[in-house]
């Protein structure tokens, strides 16, 4: 018992503070906690079965979250995340702040736009003539993947694919694949993702990717923190892109 007020007492004293004794509380806390492997009556399950285990575990909606959580293609370390905020680390404040906001929508305020246009200003919009853009081909010696995301209207079921092409226009590979998401971000890295994958594959060293998501290219090229469930994603395709000549462009 007094062991267990002295333990108490510390942690009023240094809390959420950011301090070694809060490092090894932590690091206590998650070797505790940590989930290994599932296994059965019969031993290991295999992967058709860890859905069916986790039905005991889990609520439905927290077994459909993990379904859209993408696995890496290449053996990286788990990581604990708050993924309430950019940085993925809690604090007291974004904790607050999570509060806020769930207090917030309980309110069901109904969201009013910024801005409101007269219709005729749309109409204008609409009648004006821009110019098209075509696709143009690669430099001789280059291969050009074009990729996209297509999502179901309940969001979680996703199909991407992608097509890729020499200097002369000439389809030479594609691909397609479906998967889950929470997010249209995330269906969009799984796109370039799958582009530079289907590229490696085959063995091509000069390689241009064309994305119509600005948010997804930004977060290959840029030191950017993706948020806490595109991490993977955009560390496997950083990491393809440096094996071999690789840029991906914003279209």
């Amino acid at each position: 018992m007094y062991q267990h007020q002295r333990s108490r007492v510390r942690w009023l004293r240094y809390g959420d503070n950011n301090t070694s004794f809060l490092d090894a509380t932590v690091i206590q806390r998650r070797q505790r906690n940590q989930l290994v492997k599932i296994r059965d009556d019969r031993g290991e399950c295999n992967r058709g079965e860890w859905k069916e285990l986790l039905k005991d575990l889990v609520t439905e909606t927290e077994l459909k979250a993990i379904e859209t959580i993408p696995l890496s293609l290449f053996k990286r370390l788990d990581f604990m995340v708050w993924h309430f905020n950019s940085s993925v680390v809690y604090t007291v404040k974004s904790g607050y702040q999570v509060a806020f906001n769930i207090q917030r929508s309980l309110k069901k305020e109904k969201p009013e736009p910024s801005f409101k246009a007269d219709p005729s200003v749309w109409k204008c919009i609409w009648k004006l003539k821009t110019m098209a853009k075509g696709w143009l081909p690669p430099p001789v010696g280059h291969i050009k993947a074009n990729c996209d995301v297509a999502m179901s209207n309940e969001g979680r079921d996703a199909m991407a694919a992608v097509i890729l092409r020499n200097s002369r226009g000439e389809v030479v590979d594609g691909a397609v694949k479906g998967f889950k998401v929470d997010s249209v971000l995330q269906g969009e890295l799984q796109a370039i993702r799958l582009a530079c994958a289907t590229a490696k594959d085959q063995g091509w060293q000069s390689l241009m990717v064309e994305s119509d998501c600005k948010q997804a290219t930004e977060l290959c090229v840029n030191e950017l923190v993706p948020p806490w469930n595109c991490t993977a994603l955009a560390e496997d395709i950083k990491e393809m892109a440096e094996e071999r000549s690789t840029t991906l462009q914003w279209i």
